[in-house]
């Protein structure tokens, strides 16, 4: 019984930089995930890791990043956003809403907080107009 073999062909490229590498957004994602595993207070790396996860609609992968990162960055209103849009498609409702509820209590004049509680009928199961549009939106673009 022989030793296992593996053949590799060794090309043009080989040792040079990925496609990606090219590629802003791609590359600080690649040094965010890094980041990760170095520095265990870093929320910007968080958020940018879960800002990519959410991107590609894997929703649990966000979840833990984005609960680290919140308390880390003081309350950064933009990770509690975040957080709370996350909170809506991982059907947590309540959490989502007490989110959206203290956003729209720290800053009235932005409207992101209205649109996630009417997205996300995150408000206690009350449908607004903006959810009942999105609902209509979202079945018809299945």
């Amino acid at each position: 019984m022989g030793i296992p073999a593996v053949l590799y062909e060794i090309g043009p490229g080989f040792g040079g930089p990925p496609a990606w590498w090219g590629d802003a957004r791609a590359l600080a994602v690649h040094n965010a995930r890094a980041m990760l595993q170095i520095n265990t207070r870093d929320w910007r790396s968080r958020a940018l890791a879960a800002d990519d996860a959410q991107a590609h609609g894997r929703w649990d992968e966000a979840q833990p990043w984005l609960e680290q990162a919140l308390p880390l960055s003081g309350g950064d209103p933009d990770v509690a956003m975040m957080l709370a849009d996350n909170d809506v498609h991982t059907g947590r409702l309540e959490e989502a809403r007490m989110l959206y509820d203290d956003a729209r209590r720290r800053s009235p004049a932005d409207p992101r907080p209205l649109l996630g509680l009417g997205l996300g009928g995150a408000d206690r199961g009350r449908h607004t107009a903006r959810g009942d549009h999105m609902a209509a939106r979202r079945e018809r673009d299945a």
